[in-house]
This record gives structure tokens, sequence and C-alpha cells, in this order.
């Protein structure tokens, strides 16, 4: 009787060891899905929030280009550069009663667009303006900051730099931003591609 209870004690405890191997295989199992589903969440609200931050910046960009012209006497002065990438215009977006220039250019260094105010400088680097931000939080690295103009029947003027007798036509802008957001360093597919319209307000062509 005494051996026939210590095999079922043996057999119990063997019994046990193998319940607790199972539950640790499983254990981990569920804790590597449980961490692969976390992981990809926090990735999706990070890009969310990466998305976000991209479309108050151009939102912001675009409520200062709506102002161009404002305060302003002559509509020659609207628009002092109309590039492909960059682009100045004259307005009194602080409401002072004295026009400023502002320019929006893309530093390809940082991936940063900046905003520059004042005296106007060529090129675009971290002393030509403030990066444009939102809440304080850039969106990830800009690869492509790019103008279209538009004159005042709504038909495109140019995709190239305008010359000055055609910057005083111009009535409409579409920015485009174009942002790193799978992280690839280059322009591909992959990327994400906001566009906003600034219907300029003070438009008198």
């Amino acid at each position: 009787m005494r051996a026939v209870r210590g095999t079922q004690r043996g057999a119990t405890v063997l019994e046990v060891l193998v319940a607790l191997s199972l539950f640790a295989v499983v254990a981990l199992a569920g804790s590597y899905v449980f961490s692969a589903t976390f992981r990809a969440w926090i990735a999706g609200r990070d890009l969310a929030d990466e998305q976000q931050n991209a479309r108050l910046v151009l939102e912001w960009m675009v409520r200062r280009i709506r102002l161009a012209g404002f305060n302003v006497t002559s509509t020659a002065e609207y628009f002092g550069e109309a590039a492909a990438s960059s682009m100045a215009f004259l307005a009194d977006v602080d409401g002072d009663g004295t026009p400023e220039w502002h320019r929006f250019c893309l530093e390809p260094t940082e991936g940063v667009v900046r905003v520059e105010t004042g005296a106007i400088s060529p090129g675009c680097t971290t002393a030509t303006g403030a990066p444009v931000t939102s809440r304080g939080l850039r969106p990830p690295r800009v690869l492509a900051l790019q103008f279209a103009y538009y004159d005042g029947r709504q038909s495109a003027l140019a995709p190239l730099p305008l010359t000055a007798q055609q910057r005083p036509g111009i009535a409409r802008v579409r920015v485009t931003l174009r942002i790193d957001s799978n992280r690839s360093g280059a322009l591909d597919a992959g990327d994400l591609t906001i566009t906003m319209d600034a219907i300029v307000r003070n438009y008198g062509g």
C-alpha cells in the first residue's frame, strides 16, 4: 500500500511540473502576442499624432497665406517670392497697421519648415527663421514642401517660380507637405502627403 501511495504521489508531482511548464509556454506566447499588439497600438497612436501635428502646421501656414496683401496698398507687393518650394508675401498679420514680410521655406538638412519675418534672406537655414510647430511639437521629417499658384480664374499659373509680372495675379496658393512617416529618409510611396489650399482674401487682380 505504501509503495502504491508513493507512486501515486510521484505521478501527481510530475503532472504538476508538466502543467506548470505548459502554463509557462502559454503565458510566454500570450505575453509575446500582447506585446506585439501593444507595440502596434503605440506605433499607430504615434503616427496619428504626427499626422495631426503635420495638419496643424499646414493649417497654420495656410491661415497666414490667406492674409497676403492685408493692409498693403499695392497688389504688386502681395508676393515677393513665388517659387516651387518657397514663398514670401507681405501682410499685416499682427494687425498693428504695418505690413511685414513673411517667408516659408523648407530647410532640407533637418527636414523642417521655417517661417521668416521681416528681412527676407536667400536660402533656408537654422538662422533664417523659426521652425513651424504644432503645440511645440513639429511633425516628423518633412521631405518636400511644394507650392502651386493659381490666378483669379482658378487656372494654374505655373509650377515653377513666377515672374514679378505674374505674382499680382495670384489668388490661390496650394501648399503640399510630404512627411517621412515611414522613417525611410527618402521620398517613397509610404510617405504621408497633405495638401491644403489658401484663398488670398485680398486678391485684387
